[in-house]
């Protein structure tokens, strides 16, 4: 292989991050002694100053390392660019507002290569995910725990503790004699630990006595809290938004400076809260003071050796504490954002033009003498080879396990048609360029242009959709109104005028823009508003509408990666946004006007990306629980999201039942690079790495622990390979130091989206690919490897699966409703954002785009709302309680695999109710669902009288004076929740729940259908009758479902399926069932999965 011929001219900029600083005068140093106290005080106060840069805020780097002590945002306008658009300039400039994100020791982003160390290794960074968590969480149910003793167990746990507790004290103890870059290193193994235990955390989280926060995965979720309220929108990531530099394409182009259309901008949406005293970071979940109630004599010693007085999680915390008083705080840290200009000429001697193919194989066939697939494909390859000194893995490019049995390989034609000789040869096709339809959530909906919801439904056309959001850029393509008719007559709104914002702005696309921002400057007397008009430069509101509704938009990518043609799930449905949410703050009062206004002005349908904290049990004190009951009752339909503070239960926001709550799964989409080695072997690797697609060949060398930036600086031009010891922070903060040319990393921690999105070459490979790598570099006497980047894979298993940071139910306020309702596309969505958003940092300046790839229940929500005005373009005079019910009724249980939905959070055990509500939402079938549940604003007045709101929490909600003439809990709902009491709560008998329901026939006129009851083990069900017999459209029948069983143990949840199937098979309406003894203070529950789906 030949020596590469490349010129790079790098570019770098340094970003000082600061981490917040500990201020005195916030609140008292807590006692070294009490571990609640201590934690509390990090979790929920607030003691920042205001010390600390916006691209601290925005930078995912940043974030990972100093998540812990988040300081209030101060914009740093690009160079070249006017002060921050909508800055407040207050009297007062004290910050404030930090929580403590752990980063996820798990995630879906991980290789599936990588494993564990093995019990036998010393290193610090033993595998959590076996010995450790199975000494603290020993009543997991045993499927879950490898085939160990306790005993062992707990000899392997005591010693990882040992060590850890051991090396923290070492390190306090040297802290007082460290520089600041000793410091730095220290912090980011502190981290690392905490990564470590997180998972333990979130299971067992502190019931009583402490209730430690939802952890966030790293650098792509940042949850805004400010008073009384969470954003939810900016809990997304907003970094490195860009399209590849120096590729341009018909529609969007990367720049170094701000566009032209608009020079006053607003700092990006990063940091939403106001900081004074008052306006501390609250946890979402309550904290219930009190001792443990653990389940057992081991968990409890575990536990409390972990987590207790003296234990892993307090030395751990001391550690972090003592750093940040030291000083550590005051700037040391520095992101470093490289970018090589010019592209590298790739040069291969000695290869032949070969043809790409896919290649399936029939697993069945492989000789039992190949251990894995993978030899046996890597033999097949050799024996058809026309030269046979070629080494095999030269010629294959990936090998599939779980999209397809087989590989992809370059061959020639006399090899090719030798293959399909081969044993086990089934058929090949040629690997041809793809173009991806961005954002790819339509068709993983089922939408198309030829048959289905988008052909009948008219494209959404004359639906009007508004969003509550932080505003819109009316330039993106997204919003061009070509093919779609004039405005509908009943639209009563308009396109108000604001700074960099005229009524010309709008089309027969975007139809209006309005702004609301007098709470915020009540709350704010003494600030002003530099950007008060409906303009976005926040970009998640554009982002949100243009998932829902933009238009076809074509060659769109986020630097290549998912390349196509942009378009929302309603791509003619009308939009207009209704600006409540500002960069320094969002008020209820705000989001109220904006709601009350998008009722007058017709909207048909309302999408809601943020949400209030549970303050309480009453829906009265959620300001858009309130303002969406009146929007129901003019007939609108609101989807919201339910928030990203999961796995824990109890954490979902926005589920009133006239709310339709939406959480967040995967599609089947995975963004990814390629290591090729001077051998021919090939690694992928996860990545969203933005800059140049190719790299190499370089010279490989391993570096060890990469903790020396000296000598990093001396192999710059080379890739260097580093060991995971440090600790992963630490090494990609060393080698950005040194400006290394590429990095591979080996390690375990899992790799999350943070990792993937290196502001430099980099590689996060797991453990097996990692020894693949050193024994390469081992045998040869000048290893060399070339790096691929911007390659998308489309079909990946299985999918959807709940995300982790999806919030789950019960909802507080109401728990008799189960929530969520369904899940949606959340994971890396592609849509349009506001071009004057830096969404990165080179030395030349800032990065801009106009489409960007964010994650979270913010781009759930839309993906709804537009399905809804789907069904309301074929349906105009369904209410919303029809609409919610076909969308419902209608979703899937089953992934891609044909098997039960996963959980992420749950060892990719089945999801249940709880986490994915009805299940994933499937346009296939809603615009026809055969059976609806309906309900009117009445029935919802009779639930809350059953609820036993007294009249004048009535009126709080429904803005009139209700009499409870009918006081009821059996609302028209399509699911199904029941609770019980704790099994020895209450000496001996069963439970029994009655539930009672109506169904309307949507579907043909003369029906018939049959009760089908799957899951639910241990519980007997009845439903009378059992067989519903429809002689018309539209005639309403009513059943009877009765569960009856044992009282369930603590925290138990068991779950199941109520399905109405058609005679004829066209039709199937399905509701899900809960039965739970799941009390509010309980953040883990076992589930006895639906076996039978």
């Amino acid at each position: 292989m030949g020596e590469e011929s490349m010129e790079e001219k790098a570019s770098c900029s340094s970003t000082a991050n600061a981490t917040a600083n500990a201020n005195a005068n916030a609140a008292p140093t807590p006692s070294p002694d009490d571990i609640s106290h201590f934690l509390h005080y990090f979790l929920l106060r607030s003691s920042s100053s205001s010390s600390s840069s916006s691209h601290a805020q925005r930078d995912p780097h940043h974030q990972q390392l100093h998540s812990l002590f988040l300081s209030s945002d101060i914009h740093r306008p690009p160079p070249g660019l006017p002060p921050a658009g909508d800055a407040i300039h207050a009297a007062d400039s004290s910050a404030g507002g930090g929580g403590v994100y752990l980063p996820s020791a798990s995630g879906p982003h991980a290789p599936s290569s990588s494993v564990g160390a093995s019990e036998n290794e010393t290193d610090e960074y033993d595998c959590e995910s076996e010995e450790g968590l199975e000494a603290l969480l020993e009543d997991i149910p045993p499927k879950l725990n490898p085939s160990r003793s306790s005993s062992k167990r707990s000899r392997t746990a005591e010693r990882r503790r040992s060590r850890i507790n051991e090396k923290m004290k070492a390190l306090q103890s040297l802290i007082p004699n460290s520089n600041k870059t000793d410091k730095a290193s220290m912090l980011d193994e502190a981290i690392e630990y905490l990564k470590q235990l997180q998972l333990q955390v979130q299971m067992l989280s502190m019931r009583n006595g402490l209730t430690l926060h939802p952890m966030c995965v790293p650098g792509v979720l940042q949850p805004i809290q400010i008073p009384q309220m969470r954003a939810l929108f900016g809990e997304e990531n907003e970094n490195l938004h860009t399209n590849p530099i120096n590729q341009e394409t018909p529609t969007q182009q990367t720049t170094f400076g701000p566009p032209d259309q608009h020079t006053s901008i607003e700092p990006p949406l990063t940091n939403m809260f106001d900081s004074g005293p008052t306006f501390g970071l609250e946890s979402s979940l309550p904290i219930h003071p009190g001792p443990y109630q653990l389940n057992s004599a081991s968990e409890a010693d575990g536990f409390s050796k972990t987590f207790g007085d003296n234990g892993v999680m307090e030395n751990i915390w001391m550690l972090i504490l003592s750093l940040v008083k030291s000083g550590l705080e005051n700037g040391h840290n520095r992101l470093y954002i490289c970018y090589v200009g010019l592209r590298n000429k790739l040069f291969l001697r000695g290869r032949q033009p070969r043809t790409s193919y896919i290649i399936h194989m029939n697993v069945q066939s492989m000789p039992k003498v190949f251990s894995d697939h993978h030899n046996w494909y890597l033999n097949t390859l050799s024996s058809v080879s026309e030269n046979r000194g070629e080494i095999p893995s030269h010629k294959l490019i990936y090998t599939y396990s779980s999209s397809l049995h087989g590989f992809s390989a370059t061959l020639s034609p006399a090899e090719l048609d030798a293959l399909k000789e081969s044993l086990g040869f089934v058929s090949c096709t040629v690997d041809r360029p793809l173009e991806l339809h961005t954002t790819h959530t339509p068709e993983f909906l089922g939408l198309g242009p030829a048959l289905g919801a988008w052909p009948a439904s008219r494209y959404g056309e004359d639906v009007i959709i508004g969003f509550v959001d932080t505003g819109v850029w009316p330039d993106s393509l997204s919003f061009h109104d070509e093919g779609i008719g004039s405005i509908p007559l009943r639209w009563r709104g308009a396109c108000e005028s604001g700074m960099g914002f005229k009524p010309s702005s709008c089309n027969r696309k975007l139809i209006g823009a309005r702004f609301f921002n007098k709470g915020l400057l009540a709350n704010r007397p003494n600030g002003t508003l530099s950007m008060s008009s409906g303009l976005d430069t926040a970009g998640h509101g554009t982002h949100t509408s243009s998932t829902a509704a933009g238009n076809f938009v074509k060659g769109v990518s986020y630097f290549g990666y998912a390349s196509g043609t942009a378009k929302g799930v309603a791509p003619h449905a009308r939009i207009a946004m209704y600006k409540a949410v500002w960069t320094h703050g969002v008020y209820s009062s705000d989001v109220i006007a904006a709601i009350d206004r998008a009722i007058e002005d017709g909207v048909d349908v309302l999408s809601l990306s943020l949400g209030f904290s549970s303050g309480g049990s009453f829906l009265g004190d959620d300001p858009i629980a309130v303002a969406t009951f009146a929007a129901m009752e003019k007939g609108l339909f609101v989807a919201a999201s339910a928030g990203n503070d999961g796995p824990l239960h109890w954490s979902l926001m926005n589920g009133a039942p006239w709310i339709m709550t939406v959480g967040a799964g995967t599609i089947d989409r995975e963004f990814y690079g390629m290591l090729t080695l001077g051998s021919g072997a090939t690694i992928t690797f996860p990545s969203l790495y933005p800059g140049k697609p190719f790299l190499g060949p370089l010279d490989i060398v391993f570096m060890g622990a990469c903790d020396d930036v000296p000598k990093l600086e001396s192999v710059r031009g080379k890739m260097i390979v580093c060991k995971d010891k440090l600790g992963i922070n630490a090494q990609v903060e060393k080698a950005m130091t040194a400006r290394v040319t590429a990095a591979v990393f080996i390690t375990e921690v899992s790799v999350s989206e943070f990792y993937t999105r290196s502001s430099f070459p980099a590689a996060f490979v797991g453990l097996r690919d990692g020894q693949i790598l050193m024994d390469y570099i081992q045998r040869s006497s000048i290893p060399k490897g070339r790096l691929v980047f911007q390659k998308t894979r489309i079909g990946t298993r299985p999918a959807p699966r709940v995300e982790i940071y999806s919030s789950r139910g019960p909802f507080v306020s109401c728990p008799n409703i189960l929530k969520p309702d369904l899940i949606a596309p959340g994971t890396q969505v592609l849509a349009s954002w506001a071009p004057q958003t830096p969404v990165g940092e080179v030395k030349s300046g800032s990065l801009y785009s106009t489409f960007n790839l964010v994650t979270g229940t913010s781009m759930a929500a839309p993906h709804v709302a537009g399905a809804a005005a789907l069904v309301k373009s074929v349906h105009p005079d369904w209410s919303p309680a029809a609409i919610r019910s076909a969308l419902m009724t209608t979703a899937y249980l089953l992934d891609n695999t044909r098997t039960p939905i996963k959980d992420i959070a749950n060892y990719n055990l089945p999801a249940s109710p709880l986490d994915i509500g009805s299940g994933h939402i499937n346009l296939s079938r809603a615009l026809d669902p055969g059976l609806i549940y309906d309900e009117n604003p009445q029935g919802y007045i009779s639930f809350l009288c059953g609820m036993n709101y007294r009249p004048k929490q009535l009126l709080a909600i429904t803005r009139s004076v209700s009499h409870c003439i009918k006081r009821s809990l059996d609302l028209n709902y399509p699911s199904f929740i029941a609770f019980t009491d704790r099994e020895g709560s209450h000496s001996g008998g069963n439970f029994v729940k009655e539930f009672w329901r109506t169904v309307t026939n949507v579907g043909n006129d003369r029906s018939a259908y049959a009760a089908k009851v799957i899951g639910l083990e241990g519980i007997r069900v009845r439903v009378e009758p059992d067989r519903l017999m429809f002689k018309q459209k539209n005639e309403k029948l009513r059943y009877k479902l009765t569960l009856e069983g044992p009282r369930l143990s603590a925290e138990e949840v068991v779950h199941g399926s109520l399905i109405w199937v058609e005679d004829s098979g066209r039709y199937s309406a399905s509701s899900p069932i809960v039965v739970t003894s799941l009390v509010q203070e309980s953040p883990f529950i076992r589930s006895k999965s639906d076996r039978q789906v």
